[in-house]
């Protein structure tokens, strides 16, 4: 029996396929000591479980996105399931840090394809308002993985060492991809004029659209602004604050739950009518208003949690503002491209996180917490031009050929 896309299971399903990567890096944290010890590595190694997942992770959604364009989401998604699934089993019984590391590389490839093609598949079967409102709830659902992955790693590290951390991950991956074998239909729609094409002409077609470009660099950028904060948040929090590990932990989750609360007033806005350029626009401004308030009250020396994390709890509801309707702008306009366009998306964010990451650190050492929020204030300001580049008149980044 199929999965209908007005259900909340169909819902469910892509929420979860969306929340793989937060999952399988959030739940890792607790145990990396652990796999130090337990695997004879050097300090530090542990730590490149989280990197090189990351790396497998971002360039094979530019495969994965056109590749679906052109035969269809099914294949590719069960195929990356089962990569992810294989992997994250092999991880458990991984004899030596360096195979832990190759099947790592490999379970963020099998996570990429559940990422770009469950916002593909939205674009497959809504349009308009109501294409908005699944993407709002969607990133609901996978807000939730970074706010229950550190405790529910912690949990199974308690239950089975690191190694119950991954069992669960493959299970996890196993369990998603036996129910996209039974309950999940083929989404992409026909498109007689856009079958044949290659991945890079897909590509092209992409990127012609001014709004498109534009959007993927507004929702990169906007993450970029919240990714500040993350990469910076133990030195800040654990380091300047002196917060407890478990009280980190708490904070941490309050970003998630930002991102939630903004994806479910993103979601009533539009069932109550509310244009989603103007909830874009809103959140953008007040992602900027909440970067430069936080620098100007550093700048006086008030560093407090309280006159910091109201403002960080401000940008992460402006992601949840910001996230569903920019990705909708992007897809909207090229429904027989979505997979691509939903990959440049996703490796653009990564990238701008890896961006995010490397401005706070050199910001840091001269500025302290000064220099995180100044990251963040740079980042929001980014993403309005780049919305306002959007909007502009003219083409993207390659112009049409003669003839088109």
């Amino acid at each position: 029996m199929h999965l209908r896309p007005q259900s909340l299971a169909f819902t469910v399903l892509l929420g979860a396929l969306a929340a793989l990567p937060p999952l399988s890096i959030d739940m890792g944290l607790p145990a990396l000591p652990l796999l130090e010890r337990g695997l004879g590595a050097a300090p530090g190694q542990a730590a490149l479980t989280l990197s090189l997942f990351l790396l497998g992770f971002a360039p094979p959604q530019l495969l994965m996105g056109p590749l679906s364009d052109r035969i269809g989401r099914r294949p590719v998604l069960l195929a990356g399931l089962a990569v992810y699934a294989l992997a994250g089993l092999g991880c458990a019984l991984a004899p030596s840090m360096g195979w832990l590391l190759v099947l790592r590389v490999l379970q963020g490839m099998g996570a990429a394809a559940g990422t770009v093609l469950a916002f593909a598949m939205v674009r497959d079967v809504f349009q308009g308002p109501l294409a908005r409102i699944k993407l709002s709830s969607i990133t609901m659902v996978f807000s939730v993985a970074p706010m229950i992955a550190p405790m529910l790693g912690g949990l199974m590290l308690r239950l089975g060492g690191w190694q119950a951390i991954y069992w669960l991950l493959g299970v996890t991956g196993a369990l998603l991809l036996a129910v996209v074998v039974v309950a999940l239909p083929e989404t992409r729609p026909a498109a007689p004029g856009a079958g044949g094409l290659g991945l890079l002409a897909r590509y092209e077609t992409v990127l012609r659209q001014r709004r498109c470009v534009g959007h993927v660099a507004t929702t990169a950028l906007n993450f970029g602004t919240l990714f500040s904060f993350v990469a910076c948040s133990p030195m800040v929090l654990m380091g300047d604050l002196g917060v407890s590990v478990t009280v980190f932990g708490a904070l941490f989750a309050v970003t998630s739950f930002g991102i939630l609360a903004g994806s479910w007033c993103n979601a009533r806005l539009t069932r109550r009518g509310i244009d989603g350029e103007a909830t874009m626009d809103s959140g953008l401004r007040l992602s900027l208003a909440a970067g430069v308030a936080a620098s100007a009250l550093l700048a006086l020396g008030l560093l407090s949690l309280a006159t910091l994390l109201p403002f960080v709890l401000a940008v992460s509801f402006c992601r949840g503002l910001v996230g569903p309707n920019a990705m909708h702008a992007v897809l909207e306009p090229v429904p027989e491209h979505a997979g691509a366009a939903s990959a440049l998306v996703g490796c653009a964010q990564t990238l701008m996180g890896g961006l995010a990451g490397a401005v706070v650190a050199l910001l840091y050492p001269a500025l302290g917490p000064l220099g995180m929020t100044l990251a963040m204030a740079m980042f929001a300001a980014a993403a309005l031009l780049a919305r306002r580049y959007a909007e502009g008149p003219g083409p993207g980044l390659m112009l049409a050929r003669p003839g088109q």
